[in-house]
């Protein structure tokens, strides 16, 4: 069976996955396999579907191709794990780890709208589990026993209570920590032009240092900690504006208010 984190990028996707992936291993019938893409690298293939009783799980960002029809026409073998955040905390985010181009944001949550377009119709779906960010954070527990349920596998709760405490943010910022000793380490050993190659990539958020099995960035966590609602201190107000009037019909459909959606100032107040 294949298992498809397809949450939206800065979402908590990283987060769900790795619940997945350690309910998968605890279950003892599968492993993370990472991030996957339509046109990039190796990724699942849907004839392994039903080919073999291991599970694969794999992460990517948009819907991948084949996947929503085959679950549409009723066909087992492929599951997908969905999750979505408010637009305005997920723009507040990418500012942190990517830099504040508004072209660059916008485009981004295009295409996370356009991947949310496009599952949307298999959402209800027995084989899709849509979750939101803001309910996993607050309940990572709950999150994790609901995926449990989901993939029809039995975990005893003393082990989903480990799965969510070994996935919780202070558990993913010791990850990041490492990370970036890691990345220090390796920089120790280089010459100096590389070492200025990679000073300059991390100043313009495109250094992509990454844990291999938990898929968690060097710069992965934000100042903010994760927290929902900083949009409110940290977006400017003509980002704020473009925001909520693009995707006027994306928070109708995913159930966030935007009559409140005002700011603090135009560069934001940090907290």
């Amino acid at each position: 069976m294949l298992v498809l984190c397809n949450g939206m990028a800065r979402s908590g996707s990283t987060l769900q996955y790795n619940l997945v992936c350690d309910v998968v291993e605890a279950a003892g019938v599968g492993t993370g396999h990472g991030g996957a893409e339509n046109d990039l690298g190796p990724g699942p293939d849907l004839r392994e579907a039903n080919a073999t009783p291991e599970v694969k799980v794999y992460k990517a960002h948009e819907a991948l191709r084949g996947t929503v029809p085959w679950i549409a026409q009723g066909h087992d073998g492929v599951r997908i794990c969905y999750i979505h955040r408010d637009l305005r905390d997920v723009a507040v985010s990418l500012r942190e780890m990517q830099g504040g181009e508004e072209d660059h944001i916008v485009g981004v949550l295009d295409d996370a709208v356009l991947a949310y377009n496009e599952l949307r119709p298999v959402r209800d779906s027995p084989y899709v589990l849509w979750q939101c960010y803001e309910d996993v954070v607050a309940d990572v527990r709950g999150a994790t026993g609901e995926i449990a349920r989901f993939l029809k596998l039995e975990v005893p709760s003393n082990i989903i209570d480990e799965i969510a405490d070994g996935c919780a943010i202070d558990s993913a910022r010791q990850v990041m920590t490492q990370v970036r000793r890691l990345m220090e380490a390796d920089l120790a050993r280089a010459d100096a032009s590389e070492v200025r190659r990679v000073r300059k990539a991390m100043r313009d958020r495109t250094q992509d240092w990454r844990d291999p099995v938990t898929l968690i960035h060097w710069n992965h966590i934000s100042r903010h900690g994760g927290a929902s609602g900083v949009w409110r201190t940290e977006l400017p107000e003509p980002l704020l504006a473009t925001i909520v009037e693009r995707y006027a019909e994306w928070f109708a459909d995913a159930g966030y208010a935007t009559d409140d959606a005002q700011v603090v100032g135009e560069e934001g107040v940090g907290e």
